[in-house]
């Protein structure tokens, strides 16, 4: 089975938090006279929590911790791949890639490039160049390098 997991940005304690996403409306609503009124509603009152395992000693039982000042636009969930350093592949991260891609009807060689991975037609991918990479082609060598929360004004290598 597939690990289904999830990062957001803790604005509290200033660093990512791993584990499973819950997005959490925290009072129910009966009606709005308006739009404008219920959007102002669902942005107020939604939580976006990151829930994880928490701490405990041997033997001892082991609660989850849930992690209620996340960032929502900094939630990614991960791909299930690894880069060559072994570290996990999550959306929104900035991937630089090597490889021979069919772009464009033909195939191009592909050094030292980074693309942005998103979540495109119930497939994870490199956004590279307006075009989309399925991130599952065999024999890319692939390593993260920053991520769009933490550096939003990265670019694409040309």
């Amino acid at each position: 089975m597939r690990e289904v997991k999830f990062r957001g940005y803790d604005l509290e304690d200033k660093r990512w938090r791993y584990g499973a996403y819950i997005k959490h409306i925290d009072v129910t609503p009966c009606m709005f006279t308006c739009e404008e009124e219920a959007k102002n509603f669902y942005k107020e009152h939604t939580k976006h929590l990151i829930a994880f395992d928490g701490f405990s000693d041997w033997w001892m039982p082991r609660g989850i911790d849930v992690c209620t000042s996340i960032d929502p636009e900094s939630i990614g969930q991960f791909t299930g791949l690894i880069d060559r350093n072994k570290k996990e592949i999550f959306e929104g991260d900035f991937v630089e890639f090597n490889s021979l891609i069919p772009l464009d009807s033909e195939l191009c060689k592909l050094e030292g490039k980074i693309g942005k991975v998103i979540f495109e037609e119930c497939a994870f991918c490199l956004e590279f160049k307006n075009k989309m990479i399925p991130l599952w082609i065999e024999g890319v060598n692939y390593r993260v390098v920053g991520n769009i929360y933490e550096n939003p004004n990265f670019k694409e290598k040309e």
